[in-house]
């Protein structure tokens, strides 16, 4: 027979004296939120003078509108919808759009990956990413 330490360190087991309900609780799975990381990238991008042009969720690409804080309302909701999204931005000094492959499930400063070897862009994203090198996703 298992002891007690044995029961709660083995997943899936009910230890004797724990109720069923609280083993279910305890079992259950963490719901990340994702917003807080999601919303500090896209605020960083726009305070490097970055305007958030679109969104591609992977089957539809969604152009943002409105004003600065309205784009990345609209681009963070899109963004948190689904794991994968293609995000598109522009700059006054650089002529033509940029591409942001972001994905979540990794850990917050691993969320985006920058295809565009460009040294303001680099900078906003190395800012992002010391903001959440050692932090971890929110939990709702």
């Amino acid at each position: 027979m298992k002891s007690l330490q044995q029961a709660i360190e083995t997943p899936g087991e009910t230890p004797a004296n724990e109720s069923v309900q609280a083993h279910r609780n305890r079992m259950k799975h963490k719901t990340y939120n994702w917003r807080p990381v999601i919303g500090s990238l896209l605020k960083t991008l726009q305070d490097h003078n970055f305007t958030l042009v679109s969104v591609d969720d992977e089957g539809e690409e969604h152009t943002l509108e409105g004003t600065p804080r309205e784009h990345r309302q609209q681009a963070k909701r899109i963004i948190d919808s689904v794991d994968v999204s293609h995000l598109f931005v522009l700059h006054p000094s650089y002529p033509r759009h940029l591409w942001l492959f972001i994905v979540l499930g990794n850990e917050p400063h691993e969320t985006v990956s920058n295809n565009t070897d460009w040294p303001i862009l680099n900078l906003a994203l190395e800012q992002f990413e010391n903001k959440w090198i050692d932090r971890k996703v929110p939990t709702k």
